[in-house]
Protein backbone atom coordinates (compact mmCIF):
# COMPACT_ATOMS: atom_id res chain seq x y z
CA UNK A 1 0.00 0.00 0.00
CA UNK A 2 1.25 3.46 -0.87
CA UNK A 3 0.43 6.34 1.46
CA UNK A 4 1.01 10.07 1.23
CA UNK A 5 0.88 11.81 4.60
CA UNK A 6 -0.69 15.06 3.49
CA UNK A 7 -0.54 18.24 5.57
CA UNK A 8 -1.92 20.68 3.04
CA UNK A 9 1.16 22.86 2.67
CA UNK A 10 2.91 23.64 -0.58
CA UNK A 11 5.25 20.63 -0.28
CA UNK A 12 2.33 18.24 0.24
CA UNK A 13 0.37 19.82 -2.60
CA UNK A 14 3.36 19.51 -4.93
CA UNK A 15 3.87 15.84 -4.01
CA UNK A 16 0.18 15.13 -4.47
CA UNK A 17 0.08 16.72 -7.93
CA UNK A 18 3.30 15.00 -9.02
CA UNK A 19 1.72 11.69 -8.02
CA UNK A 20 -1.54 12.34 -9.89
CA UNK A 21 -0.95 9.48 -12.37
CA UNK A 22 -0.86 7.12 -9.35
CA UNK A 23 -3.82 8.49 -7.36
CA UNK A 24 -5.76 5.27 -7.79
CA UNK A 25 -2.92 3.43 -6.00
CA UNK A 26 -2.29 5.98 -3.20
CA UNK A 27 -4.11 6.63 0.03
CA UNK A 28 -3.89 10.28 1.08
CA UNK A 29 -3.78 10.53 4.87
CA UNK A 30 -4.42 13.81 6.67
CA UNK A 31 -4.06 14.36 10.40
CA UNK A 32 -6.80 16.68 11.67
CA UNK A 33 -5.73 18.11 15.05
CA UNK A 34 -9.16 19.61 15.66
CA UNK A 35 -7.68 23.11 15.48
CA UNK A 36 -7.22 23.60 11.73
CA UNK A 37 -7.78 26.96 10.05
CA UNK A 38 -10.97 27.22 7.98
CA UNK A 39 -8.95 27.44 4.77
CA UNK A 40 -7.18 24.17 5.66
CA UNK A 41 -10.53 22.50 6.26
CA UNK A 42 -11.77 23.80 2.88
CA UNK A 43 -8.64 22.50 1.13
CA UNK A 44 -9.02 19.07 2.72
CA UNK A 45 -12.64 18.96 1.61
CA UNK A 46 -11.54 19.63 -1.98
CA UNK A 47 -8.72 17.07 -1.84
CA UNK A 48 -11.08 14.45 -0.33
CA UNK A 49 -13.37 14.95 -3.34
CA UNK A 50 -10.51 14.73 -5.87
CA UNK A 51 -8.60 11.65 -4.74
CA UNK A 52 -10.06 8.13 -4.73
CA UNK A 53 -8.62 7.14 -1.31
CA UNK A 54 -8.59 9.67 1.55
CA UNK A 55 -8.24 8.90 5.26
CA UNK A 56 -8.62 11.45 8.04
CA UNK A 57 -6.82 10.72 11.31
CA UNK A 58 -7.97 12.80 14.26
CA UNK A 59 -6.29 14.10 17.38
CA UNK A 60 -7.47 16.74 19.83
CA UNK A 61 -4.63 19.20 20.28
CA UNK A 62 -6.68 21.73 22.27
CA UNK A 63 -7.67 19.18 24.92
CA UNK A 64 -4.10 17.92 24.97
CA UNK A 65 -2.78 21.46 25.55
CA UNK A 66 -5.37 21.96 28.28
CA UNK A 67 -4.12 18.81 30.05
CA UNK A 68 -0.39 19.05 29.37
CA UNK A 69 0.49 22.67 28.64
CA UNK A 70 1.41 24.83 25.68
CA UNK A 71 4.24 23.74 23.36
CA UNK A 72 7.33 25.93 23.38
CA UNK A 73 10.93 25.93 22.18
CA UNK A 74 11.99 27.26 25.59
CA UNK A 75 10.40 25.87 28.72
CA UNK A 76 11.05 27.69 32.02
CA UNK A 77 11.50 25.08 34.73
CA UNK A 78 8.83 26.65 36.95
CA UNK A 79 6.30 26.34 34.09
CA UNK A 80 6.98 22.67 33.37
CA UNK A 81 4.94 19.84 34.84
CA UNK A 82 7.96 18.77 36.87
CA UNK A 83 8.68 22.33 38.05
CA UNK A 84 5.10 22.93 39.16
CA UNK A 85 5.23 19.88 41.43
CA UNK A 86 7.78 21.53 43.72
CA UNK A 87 6.45 25.09 43.74
CA UNK A 88 3.27 27.02 44.12
CA UNK A 89 4.13 29.16 41.10
CA UNK A 90 0.93 30.19 39.33
CA UNK A 91 0.69 30.54 35.58
CA UNK A 92 0.30 28.43 32.51
CA UNK A 93 1.92 25.06 32.12
CA UNK A 94 4.44 24.86 29.27
CA UNK A 95 6.10 21.81 27.72
CA UNK A 96 8.51 20.96 24.95
CA UNK A 97 7.08 21.31 21.44
CA UNK A 98 8.47 17.83 20.77
CA UNK A 99 6.15 16.31 23.39
CA UNK A 100 3.17 18.12 21.88
CA UNK A 101 4.00 17.07 18.29
CA UNK A 102 4.62 13.49 19.40
CA UNK A 103 1.22 13.29 21.12
CA UNK A 104 -0.80 15.08 18.45
CA UNK A 105 0.95 14.34 15.14
CA UNK A 106 3.61 11.65 15.14
CA UNK A 107 2.00 9.07 17.42
CA UNK A 108 -1.49 9.17 15.79
CA UNK A 109 -0.01 9.02 12.27
CA UNK A 110 2.34 6.20 13.22
CA UNK A 111 -0.55 4.23 14.72
CA UNK A 112 -2.63 4.69 11.54
CA UNK A 113 0.29 3.71 9.27
CA UNK A 114 0.83 0.53 11.28
CA UNK A 115 -2.90 -0.21 11.18
CA UNK A 116 -2.90 0.25 7.39
CA UNK A 117 0.13 -2.00 6.98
Amino acid sequence: MKVLQFGGGKDSLTCLHLLKPEWDQITVVWLNTGASFPETMALMHRIREQVPHFVEVRSDVLSDIDRNGWPSDVVPTASSEWGKQGTLTPGIKVRSWVECCFSNFWQPLDAKMREMG
